[in-house]
């Protein structure tokens, strides 16, 4: 399937905030609760609960995670690459605005004094003093959409890994940055979904155990990965395995998307991640229309998709003259 790159670059940014938006839904339920809670599945915006979580959005507005995206389109699309140490300094205006449902370890990296001074380094140094304990999902929106700049796959993965260590020190977390980012890279530039070893090669060279989840994701169920564990729903290698088994064994950005929905726990990070990147490989006319006209921020989502879009075919001409 040969798409356009507009096709990729509006699929990609818009199956991440739909899967972000109605992911909200189940996010932090599990499964048995989801069914209980939406009989007949969340399917649409507005049968969303207002419970007391919920209610720090309205229906059809993204979280976090598609924030994350929009500040890494943002910075290609003004700096025409990827810049980790603009990104960095973008991290920082975006936490100082106070936004909701930041994880401790976060707070801790970006609130210090001195992290625009060396943010890899102050990443390290307070997730030494949380005894190397957390290895959250949180950067995984971010750095796949860095693959969508115009590079080869071997920079594309660097750019990532380099951009998880912005906020995220933990192995776990940059081996899963730079699977998810290969992937999408693949997607986008060779129009091409990679397979389990070309996948399993690149968590090899950053951390071994990111490799049981791949098989999972490869030959296994869905089920197998237990997304909806109070204990672990927001494990890294979760929200990769499941974006990948997506890609891997549905046919449809639809049919993704509702599996992630209704597996629930950090629902609105695995179904962002596994619609990113089914609109790489399916495109902006295959995702669910009532979901794109409902999104309440549609036309923010657009410019940002129009204005890289525009980068990158002027990137792109540029590089071939």
């Amino acid at each position: 399937m040969n798409l356009s790159l507009k096709e990729k670059i509006y699929g990609c940014l818009t199956g991440a905030a739909i899967g972000d938006a109605l992911g909200l839904g189940t996010e932090f339920m599990t499964r048995v609760e989801a069914k209980i809670r939406y009989p007949q599945g969340l399917r649409r915006y507005e049968d969303i609960l207002r419970d007391a979580h919920r209610r720090q959005w309205k229906r059809g507005d993204w979280t976090n995670d598609t924030e994350w995206i929009l500040l890494a389109t943002r910075s290609m699309t003004e700096k025409k690459s990827v810049d980790n140490m603009d990104i960095a300094k973008r991290i920082k205006e975006w936490f100082d605005c106070d936004p909701p449902d930041v994880r401790t370890s976060m707070q801790w990296t970006i609130s210090q004094d001195d992290y625009l001074d060396d943010p890899i380094n102050v990443c390290v140094r307070t997730w030494e003093k949380m005894a190397r304990f957390e290895a959250s999902n949180e950067a995984l929106g971010r750095c796949l959409t860095l693959a969508l700049w115009p590079s080869s796959r071997e920079e594309a993965v660097a750019k990532a890994a380099e951009s998880c260590a912005l906020t995220h020190a933990d192995k776990r977390c940059i081996g899963t940055s730079a699977i998810l980012a290969a992937m999408a890279h693949s997607l986008m530039w060779d129009d091409k979904c990679l397979e389990h070893d070309d996948i399993a090669a690149i968590g090899k060279q950053y951390y071994l155990y990111i490799l049981p989840f791949l098989r999972t994701a490869w030959e296994g169920e869905l089920s197998e990965l237990e997304l909806d564990d109070e204990d672990t729903l927001w494990y890294t290698r979760k929200a990769a395995a499941a974006a990948l088994w997506g890609i891997w064994h549905l046919d449809s950005p639809e049919k993704i998307l509702y599996r992630m929905i209704d597996e629930a726990g950090d629902a609105d990070t695995n179904a962002s991640l596994a619609m990113a990147l089914a609109g790489l490989k399916w495109g902006y006319s295959a995702l669910p229309k009532h979901l794109v006209d409902g999104l309440l921020q549609k036309d923010r989502l657009f410019e940002h998709a129009e204005k890289l879009t525009a980068a990158i075919e002027e990137e792109l001409e540029k590089r071939s003259r």
